[in-house]
């Protein structure tokens, strides 16, 4: 996957993720969830970058 596409992939999860958890103000479980989301999101971010 491309980095451009990895990158569009970062614009729209990160802002709905905050989105979630400012407007829809998720229980610990659920807040729990986006949290690992994100990280996960990220790990695999950096996986594909280095190679």
């Amino acid at each position: 996957m491309p980095n451009t596409a990895i990158d569009n992939l970062d614009q729209e999860i990160n802002p709905f993720a905050v989105w979630l958890i400012a407007k829809v103000q998720p229980f610990a479980t659920d807040l729990r969830r986006i949290i690992a989301s994100l990280k996960i999101k990220s790990d695999i971010e950096r996986q594909l970058k280095s190679g």
